[in-house]
């Protein structure tokens, strides 16, 4: 991968004198042309949400682990937690952080890093990240900016807790942590009373 552009606006600089020097076109269409042909080879970046294990190591699919060997970084929520992850499947993808607390102030400048051509995975201490985790606020900006991003398919806590449970799965509702506060105790009750009979 290219990690410099400057590194590439050399090269096309270097090519447009040789190219104009052999066939005696004008520097401008020279350029234009060269940059084009950059924009070809030049690497796409990716923003990946990747699910990690809940409780079982083995509980990961084989593209997960693909990606995180393959990305350029990995944005962490628990990076001790992702540590023990990575030493079980020897990947050695520089890791960072990004949890609850500094999401919104790292967002910016992953999604910078995609348009750079970096591809960045991001994963939560367990599960999926976004549910009920760090990674909501990151698929906002990157929606604002026009950026794409994969959600890979994966570990998740409510789907087998919903299978398990034997409640009817038709028009479930999905309400993440809730904390103890009088509006949310209220708001649980609404939902029980409005609740579809089994």
């Amino acid at each position: 991968k290219y990690d410099d552009f400057r590194f590439h606006n050399r090269i096309i600089c270097q090519f447009a004198v040789d190219v104009k020097a052999v066939r005696g076109l004008s520097f401008a269409l020279v350029i234009f042309h060269a940059f084009n042909y950059i924009a070809l080879i030049m690497p796409e970046g990716k923003l990946i949400f990747v699910p990690t294990p809940i409780g079982n190591l083995e509980d990961i699919t084989l593209r997960a682990i693909r990606v995180l060997l393959e990305a350029d970084a990995i944005a962490a929520e628990d990076t001790r937690k992702a540590k023990i992850l990575m030493d079980k499947y020897e990947i050695d993808t520089p890791v960072f952080a990004m949890h609850v607390r500094n999401e919104r102030k790292r967002a910016e400048g992953i999604i910078n890093q995609v348009k750079e051509g970096k591809t960045i995975a991001v994963i939560s201490e367990a599960g999926t990240p976004g549910i009920s985790d760090p990674g909501h606020s990151l698929s906002r900006v990157a929606i604002a900016e026009n950026v794409d991003f994969e959600v890979l398919p994966g570990a998740t806590a409510f789907v087998p807790a919903l299978v398990l449970s034997g409640f009817p799965v038709a028009g479930v509702h999905f309400e993440g942590f809730l904390s103890h506060s009088g509006k949310n105790r209220r708001r649980l009750a609404l939902l029980q009373a409005t609740a579809r009979p089994s």
